[in-house]
Formats: structure tokens, C-alpha cells, sequence
């Protein structure tokens, strides 16, 4: 196995993935500073969260874990035929199957308002009418972005990652324009938010689908179902929709019950959410989208041990101090970015609770997309369904428990105790049936390395920082950036004495095997 084609295609879909991600972060700033943290906001986020979780199922979940092994098997076992017949028949199932959903949301917006948050709907809350309102626009995404990702999962199967990895910068361009153009905190500003979106589902899929068309040339989409192939991918797709993005589904929950709670909590929990989404989607969903055509690739099953060490390992080192960074940073990253305009004083103090809670679970997300991805490859649903129904009803035993106590914090502590009692769930079965070996030394060099870096900046952070270096935002910048700086040097130092080597056991499984 070419380790170093690998780690290339890794960080060369991480770099454009960080730039996306970056550049969400940008929006969410944007957002924060004119809209702040208030009612209005939650009405826009729960609009534009529904067609936009469904995206996260779609566009990093089910559409990638389901379609990839079923392309990858036809590409080296079966003739272009085949596989253009399952193209076509897939996309037309797809395509069929979005617009019943669609124009059933468009007609009942209200409905899905109070389903996915009911608390909106109480008596004299304003945000319930604005949201609806705002769904009706924001809705038609999801069809537009479904398709994008389903041309992403082909060019993905042709180890072309970069051009899926760039396409969510669009949509956050398009949402930090739409923002400038609206300025203030208003029913006409949010509205502009919200016809940016179906805009910028439009903008991906045309970059995508042009990509896509150069590659494999004109689909011509048909009704599929009586193909074997397609029924076989919507059978993982909806397995997929549920294992995979147990996180996500764990996240509407936590919207669900937050709408009960005081005015702001939807949007205190989604700024946390944002930060730690940012390395999720940086490292976790790069690493899963890359190793997912190598584990289904039937040609190379030998493999499958050894790749799967080398993503884990990759996982802790880069998610375990990212876990650690957020928690120890939480502060001062909150204020650096957003405390400013509308966002409060009491707005960052309420999204730190969340955002430490939240990143807690970090390496579990992580590692969680690595499992459900080998699982996917052999295409089996089943497991990943099981071991999410349990996490999923800890997560809700745990919500409604701990809201009581920590609020929309306790809803973020909740999402991440379930997200280990996952992983641990699907590690204990993916060893079972692999043997795949746990890098123990190299997950132990890089918690001590964590702990010396945590260490370092937070006595810098507490001892060496004054108040005035806050009070400005270049303070705030320069601050913030030596932190950063001082706890990475200290981890690659630590890692470096520490003689940290990525994945030695799958460089020796392969050294070892006879060419």
C-alpha cells in the first residue's frame, strides 16, 4: 500500500475542506456580529438547519457511504455499462424521490416548524412565523445540494476529492454577501440569508456537476429501481442516514429540545456547534471520504487492517489536542470571534458552557466516521443502525436529564457522553471482525504529548496574559495566536521526544507482506 499516496490525497482533501470550513467561520462571524444571539437568529438557524442537516446526511454521510463501495465494485468487476446504468438509474431515483420531499415541506412548513422545534409555536412567540416563512426559502437546498453530492461521490470514486472539498465555499460566500447586503437585525435581512441559500445550492452544483460532466461525461437521469445495484445503494443510503450521522440526529434532538429553553439557546448551542465542527470537518470527514474507495476496493481487502490503523492514528493525533485547544481556549477563541455587535457579554459566556461540553466528544465524532465508513465498505448496515439506536436513546436519556440541571450546556454534554459510548460500541465490533490492531503506544505518546501542551497554555494563558490584551481585537488576535502558536509547538516537540511515528504498525504489516 502506497502510504504516501494516501496521506496526499488526506491532506490535500483536508486543506480545501479547512478552507471551506474556514471560510464558515467567517459567515458565522459575519452573522453573529449583525444578527447577534436573539430570536430573530434562532428563527433563520432552525430554517436553515433543516434542509442543511439533511445536507450533512447527504453530502458527508449517506450519499458517499452508500454510492461509493456500489460505483467502486462496478469500476473493477463489472463493464462501463453496468455502470452507467447505475448512474443514471441512481440519479433518477434520487432526483424523484427529493422533489416529493420538497413539495411536501414547501406545503406543510408550518408542520415540520413544529416538529423540529416546538417550541417555537407556543403562544406569542415571534419566532414561529418568521421560521416558517424562512423554511419555504431555504428548503429547495436540499435538492440542489443532493445532487451536488451525489456527482461528488462519482468523482470521488475516481479519487478526485478537491473539487467536493471546494464546493461548500460557495455557500458560505454566498450567506456572508447576503449578510453585508442586509446589515441589521430585521425580517427583510434574514429573508436575504435565506434566498442565498437555494442560490448557493445552485452555484455547487453547477462547479460539481461541470467537473463531474468533464470527467464521465452527460448523465441522463431514469427511473432505477428495478436495477439490483440502485436498490442496493438507497438499502445503505437509509441504513447510512441513520448510523453514520448519528451525531447529526443527535443534534436535531438537541435544536428539538432547546427550542423549549430561554430565548438564544438555539443559537448559543449552534456557534459551539460551529467550532467544533470546524476540525471535525477539517480531519474527520477528509479522512473518512479518503480511505472509504481504498476499504471498498475488493482488489485490496488485504488492506483493510493496516488502513484502518493508519486512520485512527491519524485521528487521535490530530483530534485529541483539537479536543483539548477548544476546551482550554473556549474563552478567548469565543471572544476573539464573535464578541462583537449584537453578540453580547452574555452571549459568550452562555456558547463557552456549550462549546466545552461539546468538545469533549471531538475524537469520538472523529473516529465514529472512520468506523461507520469500514462498515459501509463491507456494506453492512445493519451493525451501524444497531450501535446507533443505542447511542441514540443514551443521548435522549442524557438530554433530558442534564437540561434540567446545565441547560442547553447539558443538551451539548449529552451529544458528546453518547458519541464515546458509540465509538466504543463500534470499535469492540469492527475489532472483532477485523483484527484490526489499536495503536496503543501511539495513542498514549499523543495524550502525553496533550497534556504538556494543555499545560503550557493554560499557564501561559493565566499567568503571563493581562486584561488589556483583551480589550482590543488586534489584543484579542495576537493573543489568541500566541496561545495557539506556544500549544503547538509544545505538542510537536512532545510527539517529537516522544519519537511519535504515524502508524508503525501499518508500515510494518505492509514491510512485512511479500510483494
Amino acid at each position: 500500500m502506497q502510504w504516501s499516496r494516501l496521506f496526499k490525497a488526506f491532506t490535500q482533501c483536508a486543506a480545501l475542506t479547512g478552507i471551506s470550513r474556514v471560510t464558515g467561520l467567517m459567515r458565522d462571524v459575519v452573522c453573529a456580529h449583525f444578527f447577534g444571539a436573539g430570536p430573530e437568529f434562532d428563527a433563520f438557524l432552525v430554517a436553515f438547519q433543516i434542509p442543511n442537516f439533511m445536507r450533512r446526511l447527504f453530502a458527508e454521510g449517506a450519499m458517499s457511504q452508500a454510492f461509493v463501495p456500489i460505483l467502486t465494485a462496478c469500476q473493477h468487476e463489472s463493464g462501463r455499462d453496468r455502470q452507467r446504468v447505475l448512474i443514471n438509474g441512481a440519479l433518477g431515483t434520487l432526483i424523484s424521490v427529493l422533489l416529493i420531499i420538497t413539495v411536501c415541506v414547501e406545503f406543510k412548513a408550518s408542520w415540520i416548524i413544529r416538529i423540529y422545534a416546538p417550541g417555537f409555536a407556543l403562544q406569542g412567540d415571534v419566532r414561529f412565523e418568521l421560521a416558517v416563512s424562512l423554511l419555504r426559502w431555504t428548503f429547495p437546498y436540499l435538492l440542489l445540494i443532493s445532487m451536488t453530492a451525489y456527482f461528488g461521490a462519482i468523482l470521488n470514486c475516481h479519487q478526485r476529492f478537491m473539487v467536493t472539498a471546494a464546493a461548500p465555499i460557495l455557500l458560505n460566500v454566498s450567506l456572508i454577501v447576503a449578510a453585508f447586503n442586509g446589515g441589521s437585525i430585521s425580517e427583510e435581512a434574514l429573508h436575504q440569508l435565506a434566498y442565498a441559500v437555494p442560490i448557493a445550492g445552485l452555484l455547487q452544483l453547477l462547479w460539481v456537476g461541470g467537473h463531474m460532466v468533464r470527467l464521465v461525461g452527460y448523465i441522463y437521469p431514469t427511473w432505477g429501481w428495478a436495477n439490483e445495484d440502485v436498490r442496493t445503494m438507497w438499502r445503505l443510503m437509509l441504513g447510512a442516514l441513520f448510523g453514520v450521522s448519528i451525531a447529526q440526529i443527535g443534534l436535531v434532538i438537541d435544536t428539538f429540545l432547546a427550542s423549549f429553553l430561554v430565548k438564544g439557546s438555539v443559537s448559543w448551542l449552534y456557534f459551539s456547534q460551529r467550532l467544533v465542527f470546524l476540525p471535525l470537518g477539517l480531519f474527520g470527514v477528509a479522512a473518512s471520504t479518503v480511505i472509504l474507495p481504498k476499504l471498498s476496493n475488493p482488489k485490496q481487502a488485504d488492506a483493510v487492517e493496516s488502513t484502518l490503523t493508519w486512520a485512527v492514528s491519524m485521528m487521535c493525533v490530530l483530534g485529541v489536542p483539537a479536543m483539548m485547544g477548544l476546551i482550554v481556549l473556549a474563552k478567548p477563541i469565543i471572544m476573539t470571534l464573535f464578541l462583537y455587535g449584537a453578540f453580547d457579554i452574555s452571549d459568550m459566556v452562555q456558547t463557552e458552557y456549550s462549546l466545552i461540553a461539546l468538545a469533549s466528544g471531538l475524537p469520538a465524532f472523529m473516529l465514529i466516521k472512520i468506523f461507520a465508513a469500514a462498515f459501509y465498505a463491507r456494506q453492512d448496515v445493519k451493525t451501524p443502525v444497531k450501535m446507533g439506536a443505542y447511542s441514540l436513546l443514551l443521548h435522549v436519556c442524557l438530554c433530558l436529564a442534564l437540561m434540567q440541571v446545565f441547560a442547553h450546556a447539558g443538551l451539548a454534554l449529552a451529544a458528546a457522553c453518547s458519541g464515546w459510548f458509540q465509538l466504543g460500541l463500534l470499535g469492540y465490533r469492527l475489532y472483532q471482525l477485523t483484527h484490526w490492531t489499536v495503536p496503543w503506544r501511539s495513542i498514549q505518546q499523543v495524550l502525553l504529548a496533550t497534556v504538556l501542551m494543555t499545560l503550557s497554555v493554560w499557564a501561559v494563558m493565566h499567568y503571563l496574559t493581562t486584561p488589556m490584551m483583551w480589550n482590543t481585537l488586534k489584543g484579542r488576535i495576537f493573543t489568541l495566536l500566541t496561545l495557539i502558536i506556544i500549544g503547538l509547538l509544545t505538542y510537536g516537540f512532545s510527539l517529537w521526544g516522544l519519537r511519535w511515528r504515524l502508524n508503525p504498525i501499518a508500515s510494518s504489516l505492509n514491510e512485512g507482506r511479500p510483494a
